[in-house]
């Protein structure tokens, strides 16, 4: 069995990230066609798509700094985006968005998680960009119970 030190934690950890903004992308990429028909709500959808886009370019860059192979998929945290296609629309735009919010919560707590671990002082880098996802994460969060009560 391998030993776990501090270092492939937090390696281990950026690569579950990874895992996680990749399904993330996954979902929202899912639940656009349900709501297709609300265009601002489809913008909204969008925005916060990209910021998940981004979050896997830098997970990746991170991990090749690091020296280890990123995640190339969403591993268990795809099973939902997968059994998800084609049921997002039968759902209804508010369920969507609810989906939608507890997956941004769920990755909110992540980062924070992250923040919560003993990062290595020579990973300011890797520290300001979970200390901002979860800032942004807490804007999704805002932004999804906005769109939820005007549905």
């Amino acid at each position: 069995m391998l030993e776990t030190t501090p270092e492939t934690a937090h390696q281990t950890t950026l690569n579950d990230l990874l895992a996680s903004e990749i399904s993330a992308v996954e979902i929202y990429n899912q639940a656009l066609p349900a709501v297709e028909e609300t265009p601002a709500v489809a913008g909204e959808l969008r925005r916060l798509l990209a910021d998940h886009e981004n979050a896997v370019g830098v997970l990746r860059r991170f991990l090749h700094l690091n020296g280890e192979v990123p995640a190339s998929d969403s591993g268990i945290w795809g099973l939902g985006a997968r059994l998800s296609q084609g049921v997002a629309k039968r759902l209804g735009m508010a369920m969507v968005l609810r989906a939608l919010r507890e997956g941004e919560i769920h990755s909110q707590l992540k980062y924070e998680n992250l923040l919560r671990q003993v990062l290595e002082p020579e990973d300011p880098e890797v520290i300001a960009f979970a200390a901002r996802q979860g800032v942004i994460h807490q804007g999704h969060i805002e932004t999804l119970a906005g769109l939820i009560e005007s549905a």
